[in-house]
């Protein structure tokens, strides 16, 4: 009479993408029996390198492709950039090797409604392009903003390593920032340039994981 008369329903229609129990289990009110997702709350959460960050903006249009789905693309939009996660890792430039911090930040993408929304399944992996993510100008590097030496708004100078001597190079300073570090322009600065006291960073590679 029980097994006739017992039934589940869940608060949501979903789809149950895991089962926290087994036949002949015993369960109380409270316990989880099953894991059911909602197919238009689809959620992605990628770690974007410091290197890129400053290139995404929320509400920045992505799109998503599926290795079960060659050819297509699914649409979506960044809904939360959360504070960073630091890493120790080994950097090698110029010839110097040691310790460093490679920061990445959290970014959350959330799929867009549309009729590919329903094929989708928890766990399937995914690969991201976010769409108009080159907010910054050509040339444009990460410096120390403790070895930039301002001249005029907009102008500053950096000393950069060449043949073990520090050399002046004049830079154009944006205000976009990222703790210590400050964006600036120069097409004379190059991938392996060292600026005194830290390594620059280049944020314009050809070779990228975002789209134009």
């Amino acid at each position: 009479k029980l097994r006739r008369a017992g039934g589940l329903q869940a608060p949501v229609d979903g789809q149950v993408v895991k089962l926290a129990v087994s036949a002949g289990d015993v369960v109380k009110e409270g316990d989880t029996l099953a894991v059911v997702v909602v197919p238009d709350e689809f959620k992605l959460t990628l770690a974007v390198s410091e290197l890129f960050i400053l290139r995404i903006a929320q509400g920045m249009p992505v799109n998503i492709r599926l290795d079960v789905l060659p050819g297509q693309a699914i649409s979506g939009t960044v809904s939360v950039i959360a504070p960073p996660e630091v890493q120790t890792g080994e950097n090698t430039t110029a010839g110097q090797s040691g310790s460093t911090q490679l920061t990445t930040y959290p970014v959350t993408v959330v799929v867009d409604d549309g009729d590919d929304v329903a094929r989708l399944r928890a766990g399937m992996s995914a690969q991201v392009t976010f769409v108009g993510s080159n907010q910054l100008p050509p040339n444009s590097w990460l410096v120390p903003a403790n070895g930039l030496e301002l001249q005029a708004e907009g102008v500053g100078v950096v000393q950069v390593m060449r043949d073990g001597t520090p050399t002046p190079l004049a830079v154009e300073v944006t205000d976009i920032t990222q703790g210590e570090w400050v964006v600036v322009v120069s097409p004379t600065l190059a991938e392996g340039d060292v600026v005194q006291g830290s390594t620059s960073s280049f944020l314009d590679q050809q070779q990228n994981p975002f789209g134009r």
